[in-house]
């Protein structure tokens, strides 16, 4: 069984994938994407920070 993100953890999840993405393109290509993934990792840092900064006591326990 393929382990799901939690509903809240979606948005995370999405901005990882991208990260990930960019990061095998920049490799891959030889293209210099480095701002674009400073970026995307403050956007990163941001959601994780309001996401798990602000949970309620239901999702604190799933």
């Amino acid at each position: 069984m393929e382990w799901q993100p939690l509903d809240f953890e979606r948005p995370i999840f999405e901005l990882e994938r991208r990260l990930q993405d960019l990061k095998n393109h920049s490799d891959k290509h030889d293209v210099d994407l480095d701002s674009a993934i400073k970026e995307l990792e403050t956007t990163l840092r941001e959601t994780r920070r309001q996401i798990y900064g602000n949970l309620t006591a239901w999702q604190r326990v799933q």
